[in-house]
């Protein structure tokens, strides 16, 4: 059995506040294929100086083998995810794990869920709480 590690895995990141960026970081500094996507679009940019690419919409993270999200709240959540630009809404090729580090409510953690699964994407929930040192 071949063994797979971080550099073979194809890294999408939706939010790259204190939390979000720090850790995106750490994953290219540990030699992982980073693409993100934040809504001002400035504060994923330095991600551009370790090697990391930066998207126009979640839905161009689509393609990636893990989408990992850290945004605001469930609502923004549910918006990167499903939205009309979401990275699980255009209908063809489906990140294959969404992972989720926001720290939201039960009640959009599982509407996101259903949703991921219908188009073929599993999601993990991941809520980080604390400091990004």
């Amino acid at each position: 059995m071949a063994e797979n590690t971080l550099k073979d895995l194809t890294v999408g990141w939706i939010g790259t506040g204190r939390m979000g960026f720090a850790m995106a970081s750490r994953l290219l500094d540990a030699g992982a294929d980073v693409t993100a996507w934040n809504r001002t679009r400035a504060k994923a940019e330095p991600l551009m100086e370790k090697g990391g690419k930066v998207v126009d919409s979640p839905t161009e993270l689509a393609d990636r083998d893990v989408v990992f999200t850290m945004v605001g709240g469930p609502k923004d959540f549910e918006e990167v995810a499903m939205g009309e630009n979401g990275v699980l809404s255009q209908g063809g090729q489906t990140p294959g794990m969404l992972i989720d580090c926001t720290s939201i409510n039960e009640g959009s953690s599982k509407k996101v869920r259903e949703f991921a699964k219908s188009v073929g994407t599993e999601m993990i929930d991941a809520p980080v709480s604390g400091n990004h040192h």
